[in-house]
């Protein structure tokens, strides 16, 4: 708003300053014509005695800078040059430092001098042109001296409305940087916190699941297996048989027994193995009913006798 205030004003003054002129154009008639290119020649002359008045600044400093170098290359020569110093190398590094500024300021002073000679050239022929026309152009020039016055006066004025627009046109660039900057860092903001919040889902959601058992993990299913399958090894090793009684409490299978080497299994139904013992000399198991016996007894060829 305070933009758009300051170019509104600015285009009114500009156009107030016009009306203004072509009043006073109209006024004075064809003088102001006549007298115009010495006014021009005027402001050309001024703006090259500002040109060389720089080149004069920038020639004095550069100038003030060569003879710096010189003076700092001059004392380190002298301590170098003292017999009862020994070699430095720092202090070598330092000379040769100095002397590529020397070089280089002395580069720089005979820039800046031939700028400043061209500017005083330029100077002295604006000077000699305005002298030319001031002395052909005399009368003319006294008529609108007005005219040219007030043009001068009102190209200020509006220098001060360019200068207030050029204030407001860089307050707004810096304002919408900021402005940008603020977005920006909003938009961080907003994605950390939907990250956050998503994470904590994530986390609840992980903590609501049922835990399961770790990779490996044997089931309820498959550890009662299991541990039937060692106890029935189990009580073969020990030469028990497994219980696999019926409804009427009898054994649904032959007993069996684990034999030494040599020894052949005995079914207590079958007549022959008691012969086969017998005819071994071995003593035959104490009971020979069907079903399983602990006090079986297994004998070997040794005399107990």
């Amino acid at each position: 708003m305070e933009l758009n205030e300051a170019q509104q004003l600015y285009r009114q003054v500009f156009s107030s300053a016009s009306e203004q002129l072509k009043h006073k154009h109209k006024k004075l008639g064809k003088c102001v014509d006549r007298a115009r290119p010495f006014y021009l020649a005027n402001r050309d002359a001024r703006q090259a005695f500002k040109q060389q008045q720089e080149a004069a600044g920038n020639f004095e400093r550069a100038n003030e800078k060569y003879n710096s170098a010189k003076g700092k290359v001059a004392d380190l020569e002298r301590i170098m040059m003292n017999k009862s110093r020994a070699f430095d190398g720092a202090l070598q590094e330092l000379l040769n430092h100095a002397t590529v500024e020397v070089m280089e300021a002395a580069k720089l002073k005979r820039q800046s001098s031939d700028s400043h000679q061209q500017a005083s050239l330029t100077f002295q022929a604006a000077q000699k042109k305005v002298k030319e026309l001031n002395k052909n152009l005399k009368g003319a020039i006294l008529k609108s001296r007005g005219y040219f016055e007030l043009t001068a006066a009102l190209n200020r004025q509006l220098d001060q409305y360019k200068q207030r627009i050029f204030s407001v046109e860089n307050g707004l660039r810096m304002a919408k940087q900021e402005y940008a900057a603020a977005l920006h860092a909003l938009e961080q903001i907003s994605d950390d916190i939907h990250q956050r919040r998503k994470q904590n889902k994530l986390n609840e959601a992980l903590a609501s699941m049922p835990r399961e058992e770790g990779v490996g993990a044997e089931s309820d299913d498959e550890k009662k297996q299991v541990e039937t399958e060692n106890r029935y090894h189990g009580d073969l090793l020990l030469g028990e048989t497994v219980d696999g009684l019926d409804r009427d409490g009898k054994s649904d299978f032959l007993s069996k027994r684990i034999l030494s080497d040599g020894d052949e299994e005995i079914d207590s139904d079958n007549d022959d193995a008691t012969d086969r013992i017998n005819a071994r000399g071995e003593r035959p198991s104490v009971t020979g009913s069907e079903g399983n016996s602990r006090e079986d007894g297994v004998f070997s060829d040794i005399d107990l006798s």
